[in-house]
């Protein structure tokens, strides 16, 4: 089975990523899901079948077929042994049952550039990744990230700190979203490890600022974020105390309950080999926060982000 992406940006220009935006060709069906079918070609390439007004045809991204998996919470760590046919009939019993569902009168595909990225619920509210830059950009973004599954915006640095010697750390703020209904609206803060270039995030307050596209009112998220980065404190002096109280506690009080969530973030067979090399018995608490936020790295941006919210949470 080939499955597609769309186009992946790392740490990009606001000025980049807005070009691209602007210039994209996107469609949104809003459509009976019984009028929804997936296929596949003689190359064995999902495609999405459409019969509403007429029939068409789109390509399957990745993104597209993870999300349909994930209405009915259905890994895509789990499909790696199924064959593209037995793929195709749960997609199709998905869509069956999506239908079946009183509260789904419709469901929205959209189409980015003749490919269908993903579907969501007719209760999902919309709220574009030019919208959030928009915001953001009263905030002095510094670079931008993005793909089919989520966008990441990250602010340059506002203050700095160094609670071990010789080791420097930037505070900025992370500013996420995902028109694919990946992931929520989220403004956090954002801890850089100079060292390594090892990130974390952790909330901006006790409050909640991430917000699920499932009925919401648009400007109501959007105010809350703007407001709750605008009231933001410093979390510099904190954090320092933490990182040092981390220095002096066993991580293997937290290890269990982080391979666990870990697992849950990459799928359990990567989430095996990811503590492969860690010795929790011998580690701080501080080290299994570094040990996940630099392994991190090696993972697609939205298992990134969520490994770093988890290293930012443990802390």
């Amino acid at each position: 089975m080939k499955l597609i992406d769309g186009k992946i940006f790392d740490k990009v220009r606001a000025e980049v990523m807005i070009d691209y935006l602007k210039n994209l060709d996107v469609q949104i069906i809003e459509t009976d899901p019984r009028s929804v079918k997936v296929i596949k070609t003689d190359n064995d390439i999902l495609k999405l079948e459409v019969t509403s007004n007429q029939k068409a045809f789109y390509s399957i991204r990745k993104a597209f077929l993870f999300k349909l998996l994930k209405w009915f919470n259905i890994s895509h760590h789990n499909i790696k042994h199924f064959n593209i046919d037995t793929i195709i009939a749960i997609c199709n019993d998905n869509l069956r049952a999506i239908s079946d569902n009183q509260y789904n009168s419709y469901v929205k595909i959209k189409i980015e550039n003749g490919e269908a990225v993903t579907i969501l619920s007719s209760k999902f509210t919309t709220i574009s990744d030019l919208e959030i830059i928009n915001l953001a950009q009263k905030y002095n973004i510094d670079s931008i990230s993005r793909d089919d599954f989520s966008m990441r915006i990250y602010t340059t640095i506002k203050e700095n700190s160094e609670p071990i010697v010789g080791d420097m750390f930037g505070y900025a703020f992370n500013i996420t979203n995902s028109e694919t209904g990946f992931s929520q609206v989220t403004a956090e803060n954002f801890i850089l490890r100079y060292i390594c270039t090892n990130g974390a995030t952790t909330r901006i307050s006790t409050d909640n600022h991430s917000f699920n596209h499932y009925k919401m009112n648009k400007n109501y998220v959007l105010n809350t974020i703007i407001d709750s980065l605008d009231k933001s404190e410093s979390i510099s002096k904190t954090f320092d105390e933490k990182v040092k109280n981390a220095q002096k506690i066993k991580a293997e009080i937290f290890f269990a309950n982080m391979k666990y969530q870990v697992n849950n973030i990459i799928g359990s067979s990567s989430g095996f080999k990811f503590f492969y090399n860690f010795e929790e018995k011998r580690k701080s608490k501080y080290d299994l926060f570094n040990y996940i936020t630099d392994n991190a790295k090696r993972f697609n941006l939205l298992e990134k982000y969520q490994l770093e919210q988890l290293a930012g949470n443990l802390m």
